[in-house]
């Protein structure tokens, strides 16, 4: 089991694990071992100028990693979804597309465990479209698809027995084991982009027109029925529950098309409250996994560079820590970080620290005038007063669930 580790992707399509501090780098694809590690031995896997891996996703028990697998065969590319484990390094194939397309610049597939480690959720591009897929990683069952369409966003409840899917404008409540067609709970829905399950599992939320505007509304999930209006919300807004389930984070925009929303808020889940927390060009957030106060980015005046901020739930106003030029994978899992956060954690599991990619000046070379060019791995500490830790060459990075 891997504790405390950070899985990272280089510009070259391997993929390595390493500690926050720098130390124990294992190379998980690729010709050569980097070295020993309490983890054991991982063995490597061989790795070609044709072959590469990117967006790794810890599974929750520490124990394994799914990654997009890409390899081009005779002019052509074979995409696959791979499960490597982390303590010697077998590696198993789970998923291949039936055609080599993406779901977002530079994603194969969207990648997204159960909180219990026995499925894996993968979106994939098919023959009618995007198309929601459950895998049964211990199983030898074949993939089973539950949703097609789009767009389409889903989030798992925390026991792991049913998925709330947005697709289109439905919401849909599949169960498992997810071989039976779900119907739509709640059709014509607008707003937002992924439904946020409570982590009792007892309750659903989202977002739909109410009156003359929009309402952040949170319903039971099995019939929808007692639906409460928690907040007014603007045109387009995306939100998640704190772990304890009392608050729901939300940010929103007045325009559906804008590129970064207006303000972050926090409300209490029955709606008996709300405070803002930051105002402005905010791009993302994520609740600290301790739920001990909120990360979020925003944009700088140029637009171009994200700012990480901080705030420790008491009221008290955010602090700004780094401002970074985010690479390009970095930037799609930004974007899209309603979806991508339930899967993909920048924080560390003790909320300490956050990880992320990128440059820390536009254009730079290197990070700090000796290291190799390209975007760097960095971690950061959220106490702030110091400057983040390089790592270590790479695109993509994301904290361990435990």
């Amino acid at each position: 089991m891997a504790i405390d580790r950070i899985a990272y992707v280089t510009d070259d399509g391997d993929l390595f694990t390493i500690n926050a501090d720098g130390t124990d780098q294992l190379k998980l694809t690729g010709t050569s071992q980097m070295s020993s590690s309490a983890l054991q031995a991982v063995l490597a896997q061989p790795s070609h100028e044709d072959s590469l891996y990117t967006w790794p996703t810890w599974a929750p028990d520490g124990e394994k990693i799914a990654a997009s697998h890409v390899e081009v065969s005779r002019g052509s590319a074979v995409i696959s979804v791979e499960v490597i484990e982390v303590v010697n390094g077998q590696e198993r194939k789970v998923f291949t597309n039936e055609s080599p397309s993406l779901v977002a610049q530079g994603a194969p597939h969207y990648l997204y465990w159960s909180p219990d480690s026995a499925y894996l959720a993968v979106l994939a591009g098919s023959s009618e479209g995007l198309t929601l897929w459950v895998v049964d990683v211990a199983g030898s069952a074949d993939p089973v698809a539950v949703a097609t369409g789009a767009p389409l966003y889903f989030h798992w409840s925390m026991s792991s027995d049913l998925l709330a899917i947005h697709v289109g404008d439905d919401l849909i409540v599949a169960r498992k084991p997810f071989d039976t067609p779900a119907p739509a709970v709640r059709s014509g829905l607008v707003g937002f982009r992924v439904p946020a399950v409570s982590p009792d599992g007892a309750k659903v939320a989202y977002t739909d027109s109410v009156g003359s505007g929009n309402a952040l509304l949170v319903g039971q999930i099995r019939d929808l029925s007692g639906t409460q209006s928690v907040v007014d919300v603007g045109e387009l807004s995306a939100f998640a529950w704190s772990p304890d389930g009392a608050e729901i984070a939300v940010v929103d925009s007045q325009e559906a098309r804008s590129g970064a929303f207006q303000r972050l808020r926090v409300a209490a889940a029955n709606g008996s409250a709300v405070r803002t927390v930051a105002e402005g060009a905010i791009v993302s957030f994520y609740w600290s996994p301790t739920g001990k106060g909120l990360a979020w980015l925003d944009l700088d005046g140029s637009g171009e560079r994200a700012r990480w901020w901080v705030e420790d739930g008491t009221g008290t106003p955010g602090k700004e820590l780094f401002s970074f030029q985010p690479s390009s994978d970095t930037g799609i899992m930004l974007w899209f970080f309603d979806q991508y956060g339930y899967s993909h954690s920048p924080w560390s599991p003790d909320g300490r620290h956050l990880v992320f990619a990128g440059l820390q000046r536009r254009g730079a070379g290197s990070a700090n005038g000796h290291s190799p060019s390209g975007d760097r791995v960095f971690v950061l500490d959220v106490e702030g007063g110091n400057p983040p830790r390089e790592l270590a060459a790479g695109k993509l990075a994301f904290w361990s669930w435990n």
